[in-house]
């Protein structure tokens, strides 16, 4: 996750130059291609480490729950 947070603040970065130093059209391409880009790319990112640490806790508590069935 830590390199997909340095390759977000690097088209942050360029997006800022962009902003700042190009005419208006290019400023609207370039916010297009950076949400149209970085939109789904988070999705999939974060999304996949909400998934994994929900699944580790459901299966940790289904483990409690079978032991203290057991005992």
């Amino acid at each position: 996750m830590t390199f997909y947070l340095g390759i977000l603040s690097l088209i942050i970065a360029l997006l800022t130059y962009v902003m700042l130093a190009e005419p208006a059209a290019t400023k609207v391409v370039m916010f297009f291609a950076v949400v149209l880009t970085l939109i789904p790319t988070t999705l999939f990112v974060f999304g996949g480490v909400a998934r994994g640490i929900s699944s580790e806790k459901q299966e940790k508590q289904e483990e409690t729950t079978s032991l203290n069935q057991g005992a």
